[in-house]
Parts: C-alpha cells; sequence; structure tokens
C-alpha cells in the first residue's frame, strides 16, 4: 500500500475574534477534504496552535512539532534523521504541562523556538510539501497577516506556494495590491464565509496541480 502524499497547509489571518473563528471553519473545511482522498493527506495548521521544538535523544538530533487540535488535547510529530513519527494524543492540559509530561514519556531533550523561527521553519516546511493560505476577512483589524506575509517574501518563501483570500468588503490598499503583482501571488475575493468555504473546496486542486505537475506556475493573478 501507498502511503499518501503529506500535504501541509499554515493557515494566516489576524486573531481578532470573527477572523479566528473563520480560520476554524477553514480548518475544520480541510480536514473534511482530507478524508475524500486516498493519495493526499491534508494537515492544516494554525501559527497559534502550534509550537515547534530543537530535540535530542541520546546521539541523535531533529524536530519535534507540537500542536493543540482541541481544547488542551494535543498531539505530537517527531522527525528524527528522516524518520517521522506521529503521535494523536499526548495528553490534555496546559502547554508547560504537555512539555513535561512528553519529556518524560518520550525521554527527550528539547528547546521550544521563538515566533519569528517558529514561523520561518513552518513556512519553509509548508512551502516546500504543502500550501500557505493568507485570509483577510476584517477591516479593523491588527493586520498581523500581512506583516506575515511581508516575512513570507522576505525570506523567499516560493509565491506559487501562497494563497491570498480578500473578503470583497475590504478595500484592498494599492501597496498590498502592488506586492501582489509584483510577486505574482495568486489572489481573490469572496463575498462570504459560504463562498469562502466553497473556494476551499472547489478550488483547492490548485494546490494539488502543484504536486501532480513539479514546477508548475500558480494561476494568473486575479483582480
Amino acid at each position: 500500500m501507498i502511503e499518501p502524499l503529506t500535504i501541509w497547509i499554515l493557515l494566516l489571518g489576524s486573531y481578532d475574534s470573527e477572523t479566528k473563528r473563520i480560520l476554524y471553519k477553514v480548518k475544520d473545511e480541510i480536514n473534511k477534504l482530507s478524508t475524500y482522498y486516498d493519495e493526499y493527506l491534508l494537515i492544516p495548521l494554525l501559527l497559534e496552535n502550534v509550537e515547534v521544538y530543537r530535540i535530542a535523544k541520546e546521539d541523535r538530533v531533529g524536530l519535534a512539532i507540537l500542536e493543540r487540535y482541541a481544547e488542551n488535547l494535543w498531539s505530537l510529530m517527531i522527525a528524527m534523521e528522516g524518520e517521522i513519527e506521529v503521535y494523536d494524543d499526548v495528553g490534555g492540559g496546559s502547554l508547560e504541562e504537555v512539555e513535561e509530561v512528553i519529556e518524560k514519556t518520550y525521554e527527550l531533550r528539547w528547546t521550544r523556538l521563538q515566533l519569528l523561527e517558529k514561523f520561518r521553519y513552518l513556512a519553509s516546511m509548508v512551502a516546500g510539501s504543502g500550501l500557505i493560505i493568507v485570509i483577510r476577512h476584517v477591516e479593523l483589524a491588527r493586520c498581523g497577516e500581512l506583516i506575515e506575509l511581508a516575512f513570507l517574501l522576505r525570506e523567499g518563501v516560493p509565491t506559487d506556494a501562497i494563497r491570498v483570500l480578500v473578503n470583497q468588503e475590504i478595500n484592498v490598499s494599492s501597496m498590498l495590491l502592488e506586492l501582489l503583482r509584483m510577486y505574482r501571488i495568486y489572489w481573490e475575493r469572496y463575498r462570504d464565509e459560504e463562498e469562502l468555504l466553497r473556494i476551499i473546496r472547489s478550488k483547492y486542486s490548485i494546490s494539488l496541480e502543484k504536486f501532480n505537475h513539479p514546477g508548475g506556475s500558480c494561476k494568473s493573478l486575479k483582480s
């Protein structure tokens, strides 16, 4: 039996209450999509729910990703020297409590990455085998997702791994439009939550195409 290709999806957006609700809706929709594919395993990640660690065990070194997938429930992925192990349930409690349990249970020594270092690692990992979706849903927000987008471009993340989805009620600034055009980033507008989820469902083949046809370019820019 052929193992499915793992496709990571990093979801970025402001963490105002409304956008955060939308991000979780999109995450749930991608989880549903994953059940329709035999050849792909889709894993959506929210930046605030994930911690990344440098790890050591005996004389081996690697990285670990700890994800909160429900209220105080966590899963763990350990990658060491080309081997990946996934543990769907490593207990409940606060982050610090779970870290303590994992250290003892798996006999790991680990160091948690700081925010920018974590973001840099996740972006490089996802861009190599997945997709980064930036959602601009609310006008009056802190615009953290735009800062994150600028950071991705500064880090040289391939732009064919990035999708930008913007609520049509939001005025897109000239600077952002110029940035999207300059880097040829695929983007489009959506009317409401229902259409956003429909885009995720119906146009997800855009990202899967990338893996079926290595080196393929993204769709033309839409205004």
